[in-house]
């Protein structure tokens, strides 16, 4: 069958396929087409067409609801010079047939499409890498077309990616390569792109390793073009940094290789840690474990506290020596300057002095009172229990008092 041709109602046989190449097929209104098996069809409008997907396979024109089709395997827009859409009101599985302008809806292929409504779900293809194009609050761009009204999006290829041109924050769901961003869940993820703020997931602790300036892999999944992460009211958000622009910005507050982040309990990657101008405090947590400004540091081998009136705390029951340097002490392989004040936090920990040392700050220590420098005679010094493993003083046994 070739050249134009008018159909008022008839019925499709298997053997009988009307598709795009015999020539432009023009369905008279009011008419009905069934076809069978694999037929296909070709519908060729002057004016821009609206397909309604009412079924598995059966379709109407919008504009012109007298006409139907049903019983067609794919359904060809016949003139890609107007605006071809396909408006879901099946509720259908709506999938990117990994071609230019071509989709599978229910049990139809459509191809010339400019545009989906109502589309939902979004299938990628496994055939290609899919990329996902976030325009605008529920919209898509997918290999050439808008989809609209969609919900979420799963891909389907080897390496699938989201862009998001909308902006707007990127969340975390707590679950491998998932993530929404404007209204839409996204499922078998590996990229996102323009992804500006992650908010991480508040079901659960989230990881985030920082790979290069404003990159950072979370949940299996690689983001480019952060700005800032907003990790969220989980309890043990930790972060990998690269130690490249990294500073300590307040409590729970860091930034690394140019992203901010906030409610952040865990942080390793570093190896020195530094204080701020004013007052500091450092818990000695576990070997070269430091908690400071409500972060634990993993990894530190050294602490610069800095200026003002810093405080070390000795958490754990380890041992923390004078290094016979002037305001510096030795506690769980980290070494810790400008210290001025020393507590044993846990009573099981102890203190060793260098015979030779330079005068030594105020030490306190809960259930034990103290008010005298670590050189010269110690008065007024009285211990809690166990008494045997408090202090060790230049070799000196802890007893009720000194």
């Amino acid at each position: 069958m070739t050249g134009n041709v008018s159909l008022g109602n008839i019925n499709v046989q298997r053997d009988l396929t009307l598709q795009s190449t015999v020539g432009n097929i023009t369905v008279i209104a009011g008419s009905t087409v069934t076809g069978s098996g694999t037929s296909d069809v070709s519908y060729t409008s002057a004016n821009n067409t609206d397909i309604r997907l009412d079924g598995t396979n059966s379709l109407s024109v919008v504009s012109d609801s007298t006409n139907t089709f049903t019983g067609f395997d794919s359904f060809t827009f016949g003139n890609t010079a107007n605006t071809n859409t396909v408006t879901n009101s099946a509720s259908a599985q709506i999938a990117s047939a990994g071609v230019a302008s071509q989709i599978r809806g229910g049990d139809v292929t459509f191809s010339g499409v400019d545009s989906v409504n109502n589309t939902g779900t979004l299938n990628g293809s496994a055939a290609v890498t899919n990329l996902f194009d976030v325009t605008s609050a529920n919209t898509i761009q997918n290999n050439s077309m808008t989809f609209n009204g969609v919900t979420a999006a799963i891909g389907s290829g080897t390496t699938d990616t989201v862009r998001n041109t909308a902006g707007g924050a990127s969340t975390l769901t707590g679950t491998a390569k998932q993530v929404s961003a404007n209204g839409i869940s996204f499922t078998n993820i590996e990229n996102v792109e323009l992804t500006g703020t992650i908010n991480g997931s508040g079901a659960s602790d989230n990881e985030f390793v920082v790979n290069a300036a404003n990159n950072l892999s979370s949940n299996n999944i690689t983001f480019a073009n952060v700005t800032s992460v907003d990790a969220g009211v989980s309890t043990n958000d930790s972060v990998t940094v690269t130690n490249t622009g990294f500073s300590l910005d307040g409590v729970e507050m860091i930034t690394d290789n140019g992203i901010a982040f906030t409610e952040v309990e865990s942080v390793s990657g570093l190896t020195s840690l530094n204080g701020t101008a004013g007052n500091d405090s450092f818990t000695l947590k576990n070997t070269n474990l430091v908690s400071f400004s409500g972060i634990g540091f993993s990894g530190i081998t050294n602490v610069l506290a800095g200026a003002g009136t810093d405080t070390l705390i000795n958490s754990f029951a380890g041992v923390v020596s004078s290094t016979g340097i002037a305001n510096q002490l030795i506690g769980g392989d980290v070494t810790f300057n400008s210290i001025e004040v020393l507590t044993l936090d846990n009573i099981l920990a102890t203190l060793t002095t260098k015979s030779n040392e330079v005068p030594f700050p105020l030490l306190v220590v809960p259930g034990i009172n103290a008010n005298q420098y670590l050189t010269g005679s110690i008065e007024n010094l009285f211990l809690g229990t166990p008494k045997s493993e408090a202090l060790n003083i230049d070799g000196l046994e802890s007893a009720d008092s000194f």
